[in-house]
């Protein structure tokens, strides 16, 4: 990889080096100058220019070298068909699910679920970020989705991390699966990028980021939602955020006791989200209000005061 980009470098510095000695301006310049200064010229030019495309390409491995490091090496190959903009089949039969991201559902015209807006635009996203590439995996301790998929992070020759493209172009969400938590920040930015500009599913109002006390939450659906904590209660095994007076009816994200240990220990015992403006990401359910139930502490962020969260 390093060797082609050295290869494309030094073709490059090769035509700069040509352009800058044959220029108009320069070939006159020249004439006046005796011949063995004017090798030295050459030959110092020649070298300060491959230096030069050397570093870029010291720079662009180096780049594309940068990757989680807390995941290990668990396959790769070259890609068969891509089933949507999160999914997709390798040549030798295995599915791959990307981790930590989330595009809008994508399914074929006979399929009993409809497609998600924006779905077909990030199934040929994806499709054109891996079209004639060989992609390498890698697994955190969690390998396998419920369907028995594998759950993998993806390197590319050229792009780097695949999961971050996509974020950073609006064909994907961050959506936390605890395959790499301590990525969690380079990945929000990427998509803080990507929704400032507008790009890709951001430009849809339907995939947009939804309030707590509005109507637009939608079982079934993976959803951004952003409202401020009126109330938290524990009850047994696990604590409730509420977003209204009527906690029965009103948007709730529940809290399972195994992630306490993730939020602070304050004097009110409730986990410093009381009366705090939160951004919180999952799957929507239905139990009399909508409702999203925390599988990863990585889900639920508080929201900087002054900060536009309802873009």
């Amino acid at each position: 990889m390093v060797a082609q980009y050295s290869a494309f470098s030094a073709v490059t510095a090769r035509t700069l080096y040509v352009r800058a000695i044959f220029c108009p301006t320069v070939v006159m310049l020249i004439d006046n100058i005796p011949k063995p200064i004017l090798m030295v010229l050459r030959t110092g030019l020649a070298l300060m220019l491959l230096a030069h495309a050397s570093v870029n390409a010291s720079s662009a491995a180096d780049q594309i070298l940068q990757f989680p490091a807390s995941l290990k090496a668990c396959g790769g190959g070259v890609v068969a068909t891509v089933l949507s903009g999160d999914r997709f089949r390798l040549k030798s039969g295995e599915f791959v699910t990307l981790a930590e991201v989330k595009a809008p559902e994508f399914w074929p015209p006979n399929a009993p679920y409809n497609s998600w807006p924006f779905g077909r635009e990030a199934k040929l996203g994806l499709a054109a970020a891996l079209k004639g590439v060989t992609l390498e995996l890698f697994c955190a301790q969690r390998t396998k989705t419920m369907q028995g998929d594998r759950l993998a992070h993806v390197r590319l020759t050229v792009d780097g991390w695949l999961q971050k493209k996509l974020v950073k172009e609006g064909l994907a969400y961050y959506m936390p699966r605890g395959t790499a938590p301590k990525f969690a920040q380079e990945l929000r930015r990427a998509e803080a990028e990507a929704r400032a500009e507008q790009k890709g599913l951001w430009s849809y109002s339907g995939l947009s980021v939804k309030r707590a006390d509005g109507n637009e939450l939608r079982p079934g659906w993976f959803q951004i939602i952003v409202g401020k904590v009126v109330s938290v209660s524990k009850r047994k095994e696990r604590a409730y955020l509420n977003f209204g007076d009527d906690w029965s009816e009103d948007f709730t994200v529940e809290i399972p006791k195994r992630l306490y240990r993730h939020f602070p220990e304050t004097p009110d015992n409730k986990l410093g989200f009381l009366g705090k403006t939160i951004e919180v990401r999952g799957w929507v359910e239905w139990a009399g209000g909508a409702k999203i139930i925390l599988e990863f502490a990585d889900q639920i962020i508080i929201v900087p005061e002054g900060s536009d969260h309802s873009r």
